[in-house]
């Protein structure tokens, strides 16, 4: 039956949070979030409905099926309500994630700028999730060649995530990731 929180059961609160973090790797990531998503209420008016549907988002975004991720992910946001920012911060984040990879450079900025205006706005610059910010604009930013406002962003989230090691390991990849080739353009302009 349902447990106090909302969830389904136990089972599909675990695959929730298999499906969310990742942490045994990318392949049981995805079959975690699918897993949860067949097990919890597929009501839109569920509050784990947002939850759901950005666990599968992010793990598809982190297995590389970055075009099946952005539908997840732009329902999820679209459940979200405004007084849930945490979760806006990430689906936004991951939002723009799939954007840089798809090539939609101007959109994922957007989405990582929104990101950062909802931290700003809530007040939650202290918060673990807010590191995935600086990522994402960075990420956005090396791709459109502005490559010293990418190489603070992904520094500045980086070092943030290096504070909090508990955290999923996905966003700390993509932003080193994005940080070599960066660091690579620096070198070659400044000599």
């Amino acid at each position: 039956g349902k447990l106090p929180d909302g969830s389904a059961s136990v089972e599909a609160s675990v695959a929730l949070v298999r499906g969310l973090f990742g942490y045994s790797g990318i392949r049981n990531m995805v079959a975690a979030a699918r897993h949860a998503e067949k097990l919890e209420s597929t009501e839109q008016t569920s509050p784990r409905a947002s939850l759901t549907r950005l666990a599968l988002g992010m793990s598809l975004y982190y297995s590389g099926e970055s075009s099946a991720a952005k539908q997840p992910l732009e329902e999820a946001l679209r459940l979200t309500r405004v007084d849930q920012p945490v979760l806006r911060i990430t689906i936004l984040c991951t939002l723009s994630f799939v954007a840089t990879d798809q090539g939609h450079l101007e959109e994922a900025e957007s989405h990582a700028r929104e990101a950062r205006a909802v931290v700003d706005r809530s007040g939650l610059e202290w918060i673990p999730q807010s590191s995935a910010v600086p990522l994402a604009l960075g990420l956005a930013l090396a791709e459109r060649g502005k490559v010293t406002e990418a190489e603070n962003e992904l520094e500045g989230g980086l070092s943030a995530r290096r504070q909090f090691p508990y955290l999923s390991p996905w966003p700390t990849l993509v932003g080193l990731l994005a940080l070599a080739p960066v660091r690579a353009a620096r070198r070659d302009r400044d000599g």
